[in-house]
């Protein structure tokens, strides 16, 4: 199976509050392309070869956020738009698989630790699965996916 995933991105909507929100969708294209133009050591590798990425902006799209989530206490809904660097990732032999990617944004720490990602993927049939196709973590935090 192929993978699609943003080695780096930003995202700007209409129920962030500043510096992430735009009340317009051309608010929401300048903020997210503002705030991914200050990423910098983006990458992305597999193996450690290094992969191709491609800068894509995404139209306006609508999303829900449950209660109790990174919004508060209520569910709401609103409009984004994601920026960020991508990779499209075609099917890969069963077998480890080590995926690197990630970036930095300067002034940002969202958690105190590096933005850099670096998980295992696992293909191929799990262990006892009897060839069963499957893609569930097989640990938490997620960092090996039986993509089999």
């Amino acid at each position: 199976r192929a993978i699609l995933f943003p080695a780096v991105n930003a995202e700007c909507s209409d129920i962030e509050p500043p510096p992430f929100f735009g009340g317009t969708e051309q608010e929401r294209r300048d903020c997210a392309a503002a705030f991914l133009d200050l990423a910098t050591d983006w990458f992305a590798t597999l193996d450690g070869s290094p992969l191709p990425m491609s800068r894509v902006q995404s139209p306006d799209f609508s999303f829900s956020a449950p209660a109790d989530g990174l919004f508060g206490p209520d569910p709401v809904s609103g409009l984004s738009v994601s920026d960020g660097y991508w990779v499209f990732l075609t099917p890969l032999s069963a077998g480890i698989h080590t995926l690197h990617f990630g970036g930095m944004f300067p002034g940002f720490p969202l958690d105190g630790s590096s933005p850099r990602f670096h998980p295992d993927l696992t293909l191929g049939p799990a262990p006892g699965a009897g060839g069963r196709r499957s893609g569930r973590c097989r640990s938490y935090p997620c960092n090996k996916l039986d993509l089999s």
